[in-house]
């Protein structure tokens, strides 16, 4: 995968690409922040060339880039699950940032970091994370209600809640591996998987 490629699905993260579609013009903005010239017209480098940002997200939903990213220009960009995945794997690599930095700590911050903690603690309560603390099987109910799925949450609603549970806590790493454990431990068929059939 080219560099290109990895700098606009590092900015679709930034953006919040994994549960939303994010413009063309706004990747561009962030990777410029990320990396400044990289996207740069020749003659004007202090300037973003977008059609070079919307190739590269094009280039992103390729199968052999890994199929990172979904949408277009006209829709907006997310990030795949694919990309979420490999944000999450290589994320420390791409910011160089020690991803470890406790901040369950903290009190003050944005609204953003205060929903965080909020989250967390409400993980952190379940029956689900108590047990896996224990050392003991996560049921699939506990694993449910985690993700906060029920068997209405059919289909791409209960995937999104999924993928924005785990983008949440993709830099804590004891949390994403609870999530883990706890996505596995979902029933294999049911609110996880089903598509609605309602029309």
């Amino acid at each position: 995968m080219n560099q290109s490629v990895e700098m606009v699905v590092l900015a679709l993260h930034r953006l919040g690409g994994a549960s939303r579609s994010v413009d063309t013009e706004d990747v561009a903005i962030m990777t410029h922040e990320l990396k400044p010239g990289w996207f740069a017209w020749k003659k004007y480098p202090e300037r973003v060339n977008l059609e070079l940002v919307r190739v590269a997200l094009s280039d992103g939903k390729k199968q052999a880039n890994g199929t990172l990213v979904e949408g277009s220009g006209r829709k907006g960009w997310r990030l795949s699950p694919n990309g979420l995945q490999w944000i999450i794997r290589n994320r420390e690599r791409l910011e160089g940032t020690d991803l470890s930095r406790d901040r369950t700590q903290g009190h003050g911050g944005g609204i953003d970091e205060q929903r965080w903690r909020i989250e967390r603690s409400r993980v952190t309560s379940t029956e689900a994370w108590i047990n896996w603390k224990d050392g003991k099987p996560i049921s699939s109910r506990d694993a449910m209600s985690v993700f906060r799925i029920d068997n209405y949450s059919l289909g791409k609603l209960g995937r999104g809640k999924i993928t924005r549970l785990l983008e949440m806590f993709s830099t804590d790493k004891e949390a994403l591996e609870f999530l883990s454990v706890a996505e596995a431990a979902l029933p294999s068929e049911g609110p996880r998987y089903e598509e609605s059939t309602e029309g």
